[in-house]
């Protein structure tokens, strides 16, 4: 909290808007840097992580009946409900998973 300071800036109508409460950041992360004196706009702030880059995850196909579960390393961040891409090392393929849990992907697409 002591890193935030409230302050008056000049907008731009037409972008993002700024937070103007800082209750509204509890509990979210910043995905880029800010220089001092720039305003956080909503754009900029997401749920945490639920899976980090280069951590292995479950990737989890179904269909129908069909259930299969493969350990793959991931490419990127992610929150909950977010589109990121994976690496899977036993079929050395790459695809495009939907996160669904803490270290859980539902396959989306191979690439």
């Amino acid at each position: 909290e002591s890193d935030l300071t409230k302050g008056w800036v000049a907008i731009d109508l037409n972008r993002d808007q700024p937070i103007k409460n800082k209750e509204a950041l509890i509990g979210k992360t910043l995905r880029n840097s800010l220089n001092a004196g720039e305003f956080i706009q909503s754009g900029q702030i997401g749920s945490s992580f639920m899976v980090n880059a280069g951590e292995v995850v479950q990737m989890i196909f179904q269909q129908d009946a069909l259930q299969i579960v493969l350990s793959c390393e991931s490419r990127q961040d992610g929150a909950e409900g977010e589109e990121i891409q994976v690496y899977c090392k036993e079929t050395r393929k790459k695809y495009l998973t939907k996160i669904i849990n803490t270290g859980e992907v539902q396959w989306l697409r191979t690439d």
